[in-house]
């Protein structure tokens, strides 16, 4: 656990999300120095866990808000994910738990009950979910949609729906590719995209802030990213948390779920090139970090004039 501060240091309170057929809290717990742990509470004071990378804050929380924790959902199997599995393991607690993770996780995930395939309904009491599999961060990586129990569904509904989605998607942004190859990351983030407006991303990071950076770099005339980078600086500058956001937000905003005009000069894409290769473009670029040459404060400044 690093000794830092934590990049959030005036965590959400829970966050409710009226589904269709039932209403449901989620719980924001950050951990090491920017992970963001949640708690998914699915009958009242019951709830399970979205990865982690450590045990001591979510025990913490837990004790403090008289919840009791009955299952974990790992998205995959990097250590700041299955850290908390491992920690748990380790002082007798995770032993009685519901542990569920990816089918083809490349590793094995400590304590795991439940073996998650593509398009698996899953259940936490009565809250219905989907298991998705968005590869290209990790193979074997899953995201999990709850307030629905199809993708289909989710696709079509204007209802809130809870999408805990790892290191696949995040706000602003996306997560490394490291198994890859780019066009299977193209292709879970474009599969992401399709879910209803109104699905509250969970990302498992608060890299918001740096994300937007590299959004105005590549797409600075675009005016609702313009006022998402100004709003998500001040929440930041204050220690407050960006995640979760809303899917029709990310679409408005993430280059990396874009294709406008402005976008391709940017990255010098030809006319035929598909989303795969624009994709694979803009995450090549972020990767060079040749954005942060100038602070978002200058970058912003610059557009103000």
């Amino acid at each position: 656990m690093s000794s830092h501060a934590h990049a959030v240091t005036s965590p959400h309170k829970p966050i409710l999300i009226q589904g269709a057929t039932r209403a449901f809290h989620v719980h924001q717990v950050p951990a090491a120095s920017d992970n963001l742990c949640w708690l998914i509470e699915y009958e009242p004071q019951r709830v399970a866990l979205v990865d982690g990378p450590s045990a001591s804050e979510v025990l913490s929380y837990l004790s403090q808000h008289h919840l009791t924790l009955t299952h974990i959902l790992n998205t995959h199997t990097h250590g700041d994910h299955i850290g908390v599995n491992r920690a748990l393991e380790a002082e007798g607690l995770l032993s009685g738990l519901e542990v569920w993770g990816s089918a083809s996780a490349p590793t094995a995930i400590p304590g795991l009950t439940r073996s998650l395939s593509d398009g698996e309904t899953v259940k936490l009491g009565a809250l219905e979910g989907v298991v998705l599999l968005t590869e290209g961060h990790l193979n074997g990586h899953i995201s999990f949609v709850f307030g629905v129990s199809a993708e289909a569904d989710a696709q079509r509904t204007e209802d809130e729906l809870a999408l805990f989605c790892g290191d696949t998607l995040f706000t602003g942004g996306c997560g490394y590719v490291f198994d890859g190859p780019m066009s299977v990351m193209a292709q879970s983030l474009e599969r992401l995209a399709r879910l209803g407006p109104n699905t509250h991303i969970f990302c498992a990071h608060e890299y918001t802030l740096d994300n937007l950076h590299f959004a105005l770099s590549v797409e600075p005339g675009n005016m609702a990213l313009l006022r998402r980078a100004r709003e998500v600086l001040s929440l930041r500058t204050e220690g407050r948390s960006a995640v979760p956001s809303l899917m029709s937000l990310e679409v408005e905003t993430n280059p990396f779920l874009r294709e406008s005009p402005e976008l391709k000069r940017s990255l010098s894409s030809e006319v035929q090139e598909g989303r795969a290769q624009i994709f694979e473009r803009a995450r090549r670029l972020k990767n060079s970090k040749a954005y942060r040459a100038r602070s978002i404060e200058e970058l912003l400044s610059s557009l103000d004039c």
